[in-house]
């Protein structure tokens, strides 16, 4: 799922996905069930685009939510919040596009990346003013140093 998120983050079109264990390099094959979904997932690569798989967040296609109280969604992968509700013996999720979407057009990640290096102005300007509550931490608790190789 997270590489999923991933993906659709990056504008990417998920064809298909499964998971398949095998410790082994090659041992997935093993199973003849495994290596008929190698060979659907090899069609579905020149496919066209599949359906969006329920539930999913009608503005980005994303499958992970948290929920909130009264009824209350909000999609963690571009950050929209809505409603949840049944209809028909299925989950709905009416999620309406936000103050602040995350990536849901090309504009988006240009206005946030406009957004980052406003924020590394502000940290240049609050530099000091964030070390000095900061550095009372570094006395607190064991702090563990990686060894050298």
């Amino acid at each position: 799922l997270g590489v999923e998120n991933f993906l659709t983050m990056i504008f990417s079109r998920v064809q298909m996905s499964t998971v398949d264990y095998g410790a082994l390099p090659g041992e997935v094959f093993l199973d003849d069930g495994n290596k008929a979904i190698a060979s659907e997932m090899a069609r579905a690569l020149t496919a066209a685009e599949p359906a969006r798989k329920d539930p999913c967040c009608p503005l980005c296609g994303g499958q992970t939510f948290r929920f909130l109280t009264d009824n209350r969604v909000r999609c963690m992968l571009c950050s929209n919040d809505g409603e949840i509700r049944m209809a028909e013996g299925r989950m709905v999720l009416d999620i309406a596009r936000g103050e602040h979407p995350m990536f849901l057009d090309k504009q988006a990640i240009l206005d946030h990346a406009e957004w980052l290096r406003g924020m590394k102005s502000k940290f240049l300007e609050r530099k000091r003013r964030l070390k000095s509550v900061c550095v009372p931490y570094l006395r607190d608790g064991t702090w563990i140093k990686p060894q050298k190789a």
